[in-house]
């Protein structure tokens, strides 16, 4: 096990990455992930609070995935043929998005892009 070397820290971990992720999210102030949304003030620690604060914001109407998402956006319109892509292969089939009625359902957090994917 590897103890955390912060002073009055008694915590240990199995392995050298749950160390570093312990020492960011409990021993940094440091803020690195801001909205990019204009007007809005709010800055995280982690990438994905930041994701799930996006989230909210398109949930709320306040912005578009593509505007809060810009590279999973682009990256949706080259897998259905537009933005020099070949189209075909995995975004077909209804899976690039939404329902019949084009409304955006189902969005998750991951995706090979760390952006939002459907679920």
């Amino acid at each position: 096990a590897l103890p955390c070397p912060a002073p009055g820290c008694a915590r240990s971990f199995p392995s050298p990455r749950a160390l570093l992720a312990h020492r960011h999210g409990a021993h940094s102030a440091a803020l690195p992930y801001h909205c990019p949304l204009p007007g809005c003030p709010r800055a995280f620690r982690w990438r994905s609070s930041l994701i799930t604060h996006k989230r909210a914001h398109v949930r709320a109407g306040a912005a578009s995935p593509a505007e809060l998402f810009p590279d999973r956006e682009s990256a949706r319109r080259r897998a259905r043929g537009g933005e020099g892509g070949g189209g075909g292969g995995v975004g077909d089939g209804g899976e690039s998005g939404g329902g019949s009625d084009g409304v955006e359902r189902g969005w998750g957090v991951g995706g090979e892009m760390g952006g939002i994917e459907r679920v």
